[in-house]
């Protein structure tokens, strides 16, 4: 069951800890129809520690594209009690690079034919050359 949320957690999946805590994380964040593999679920299953796993995390209006690190949990006697996933939001990042991405084509290609342009081609010119000097 999830005992915390907090403000961020809040803001990057739509729900507010009124709607979750007591909750089982599985009926909110895990649906039958979405493929979807949880690292805390993986954490509290099998013991074994995350960090830094990129992954589109299910959200209340469809999902975020995250960072996510999972660790257990564990009492003074070393006992796991429960596990915690920490979620850092990359969705505008990979926004931003799938911009930069298509911005990068379209600065070398002809924006009616989408033939390269002649930058482009000078460029990809003088790269082939110098592999061939290499040989």
């Amino acid at each position: 069951r999830i005992v915390m949320i907090n403000q961020a957690a809040q803001a990057i999946t739509g729900y507010d800890a009124e709607e979750v805590i007591g909750q089982f994380y599985r009926g909110i964040f895990i649906s039958e129809d979405k493929e979807f593999h949880s690292m805390l679920i993986d954490t509290l299953k099998t013991g074994i520690s995350h960090i830094g796993v990129e992954l589109d995390y299910p959200v209340r209006n469809g999902s975020r594209h995250i960072s996510v690190s999972s660790s257990c949990l564990t009492d003074g006697s070393s006992e796991n009690i429960g596990a915690v996933v920490v979620m850092r939001d990359l969705t505008e990042k990979q926004q931003l690079q799938q911009h930069v991405l298509q911005s990068s084509r379209l600065a070398a290609t002809d924006s009616m034919t989408g033939i390269m342009n002649r930058r482009a081609f000078l460029e990809k010119l003088g790269l082939m050359l110098e592999q061939v000097q290499v040989f």
